[in-house]
């Protein structure tokens, strides 16, 4: 079962990282967000991302359920504000609506 929210996220996804690192500036824009991350509970991730998106028939924590060195965090991407979830190796992430 499906659980959906009614509150407004104010992050959407944005995309995976290795899609969004394929130009300088894209690569540029990574390196400085995880240099400046700052770890938050799963709990803030959900209410500020809209991370439905990256999942099917499955709750968060089963998306990560597999990856004990998952973790969520904000950041910036460029001039923006972003959240990101690292799992699997990967960094999804998330940017502050406009």
């Amino acid at each position: 079962m499906r659980i959906y929210r009614l509150a407004f996220q104010p992050f959407q996804y944005f995309g995976q990282c290795d899609r969004m690192r394929c130009d300088k500036v894209g690569e540029d824009n990574w390196q400085n967000m995880i240099a400046q991350h700052q770890k938050v509970p799963m709990e803030e991730f959900q209410m500020m991302c809209d991370h439905a998106v990256l999942l099917e028939d499955e709750s968060l924590e089963e998306f990560i359920a597999d990856d004990p060195d998952s973790y969520f965090a904000k950041s910036m991407w460029g001039n923006k504000e972003c959240y990101f979830l690292m799992t699997k190796g990967f960094e999804f992430i998330f940017l502050k609506r406009d």
